[in-house]
């Protein structure tokens, strides 16, 4: 196949509610895509997504709200590991009201991310996030309303580690979560932590572990 030279899809299926899927291999002769953002956004009736939709889409830097108010009920497993300069997922998969899982290991090829704002916002099966999610990416400044919105029951401890040491702003992370139980250490390397506004706004935790915040855990 010869390479295809646009380098843009954003908004290319946006508000196709009648979309019930996606073509293999679709996208696999458009090696030069840079970003993908809204490209299936607001596609209701879209359920499930190919494993390898973005495989050879090497350069995405920007999956900004990508699948923002569609219909998938899963996200595959390794579905971002052809990915390794994006950026940003940005609302990639808010108001996916449908979505109930994230893959362990979804964002590890991608260590050049620097936002997951509102990336699962609204997303209320959401019940679980996987050990270790974000542990491999390092550029991130900002999480805010990440998870808001979500029904997690327990966050895991090693959700980022020591990835989240230049993170700004944790604002409504886990907003409206509020079944959430706080573990201890959590923000414990969020050195450059400025924002924590609304971080477990509407939580229903019963404790506050002493070391959930950097400088606590002397």
């Amino acid at each position: 196949k010869s390479t295809l030279a646009y380098l843009r899809i954003s908004e290319m299926f946006r508000n196709c509610n009648n979309l019930a899927s996606i073509p293999d291999g679709i996208f696999d002769s458009s090696l030069n895509i840079t970003s993908a953002e809204s490209v299936f956004y607001n596609c209701k009736n879209l359920k499930t997504v190919p494993t390898n939709l973005f495989k050879n889409n090497l350069n995405i830097k920007n999956f900004y709200a990508a699948f923002y108010n569609s219909g998938i009920i899963s996200i595959p497993v390794g579905f971002f590991d052809g990915n390794n300069q994006a950026a940003s997922f940005e609302f990639c998969f808010r108001n996916c009201v449908d979505l109930s899982s994230i893959p362990s290991h979804l964002f590890d090829n991608c260590p050049l991310i620097t936002s997951f704002r509102g990336t699962f916002w609204n997303d209320g099966k959401i019940v679980n996030v996987p050990h270790g999610l974000l542990l491999n990416n390092p550029e991130v400044t900002t999480y805010e309303s990440m998870f808001a919105g979500c029904s997690i029951n327990k966050i895991p401890t090693d959700l980022f580690g020591e990835a989240c040491s230049i993170a700004t702003n944790f604002s409504n992370m886990f907003s409206g979560n509020v079944n959430s139980e706080l573990p201890e250490g959590l923000f414990k390397y969020a050195i450059s932590a400025t924002n924590y506004s609304g971080v477990f706004y509407n939580c229903q935790a019963t404790t506050i572990p002493n070391d959930l915040f950097a400088g606590n855990n002397a």
